[in-house]
């Protein structure tokens, strides 16, 4: 199951790399697979694919799909984006976009950049408009980044409001994603408020990547002692660990309180993986669970050069 939904979530993604790119027929053939697969992301796929066949000029298709999306999928987030390409295929002459047309939204994109610390009256709200329009998934991108970039309170909100799932899934993982490139207090605060709130696997884990990545190991950490999904947990654990900044006495605790023994690998996982080598082995004579033990063993084995786990080693062979 998880390799299938890596192989959807790869077509996906390499269909709007498609569509950056202007090669509209390829990405059709991307999300084609994507909806053939009925995935989660099949709604969004669905929306991309009128979006490609628009760009072609093939505006009754994408019309016809756009029907599809609302009659399939009748709450789908993707409706209001829908409605936008929608307005726009109705006026097309059914005639493919036009060189004209492409380069205006390279034009776009220049302005885009040239709005980073433009007065945020002034940019928020045409940034505001690209992002609820039918604009490139590189456009949408660039101007949710723009967003991080202006400190203002009136960018803040907007993008926490994504962040929150007020638009497409896609600008909502984008949000999160660059929420924690911030890497600020506030920042922080957000999106733990953000992962308590949500009931969204996906979003979660963007949420606890992004705090990662802002550096917050201990933040991370304490949402694994409260997360109920143990494959949520393992996660927040291995992300934590990344980060360099969790104490090996927090790693340690946290395996006593745990009962779900993946939870208890991803801990041991953790452990190698910073070199606490002399608290695995301090683990591994108290552990009673001997497939745990056999797991710690493993991972000491696999610590070459670390004296307390040769030491170890022998004292095994003894």
């Amino acid at each position: 199951m998880a390799q299938d939904a890596a192989r959807i979530d790869g077509g996906y993604n390499a269909g709007t790399r498609a569509l950056d790119n202007r090669q509209y027929e390829a990405a059709i053939q991307y999300f084609d697979r994507v909806i053939n697969a009925k995935s989660d992301r099949a709604d969004g796929a669905l929306y991309w694919k009128a979006y490609a066949l628009n760009r072609l000029g093939r505006r009754d298709e994408a019309r016809t799909v756009l029907a599809s999306l609302r009659r399939d999928y009748p709450n789908s987030r993707w409706l209001n984006d829908a409605q936008a390409l929608e307005a726009e295929a109705k006026q097309g002459s059914g005639k493919p976009v036009s060189p004209a047309d492409e380069s205006n939204e390279d034009l776009k994109l220049m302005a885009i950049n040239s709005l980073m610390n433009a007065d945020p009256g002034k940019a928020i709200p045409l940034l505001d408009g690209i992002l609820k329009g039918s604009s490139s998934p590189k456009l949408k991108d660039r101007a949710i980044f723009v967003l991080t970039q202006n400190h203002s309170p009136e960018a803040n909100k907007l993008l926490t409001d994504y962040a929150g799932g007020a638009a497409n899934p896609d600008l909502q993982l984008r949000a999160i994603r660059y929420l924690g490139m911030g890497g600020t207090a506030d920042t922080r605060q957000q999106l733990t408020l953000l992962y308590r709130k949500s009931s969204d696997v996906e979003v979660k884990k963007a949420i606890l990547m992004s705090l990662a990545i802002s550096g917050d190991g201990s933040g991370v950490l304490d949402l694994a002692r409260d997360e109920k999904n143990p494959a949520l947990r393992g996660l927040a654990i291995r992300d934590a660990a990344i980060t360099g900044k969790v104490s090996p006495d927090s790693l340690v605790k946290l395996y006593g309180s745990e009962s779900d023994p993946n939870v208890k690998k991803e801990i041991v996982n953790s452990m190698m993986m910073r070199g606490d080598a002399k608290i695995l082995v301090e683990l591994a004579r108290k552990e009673t669970d001997p497939a745990l033990k056999k797991t710690i063993v493993e991972r000491l084995s696999m610590m070459q050069n670390n004296k307390e786990a040769t030491d170890y080693m022998l004292e095994l062979l003894k």
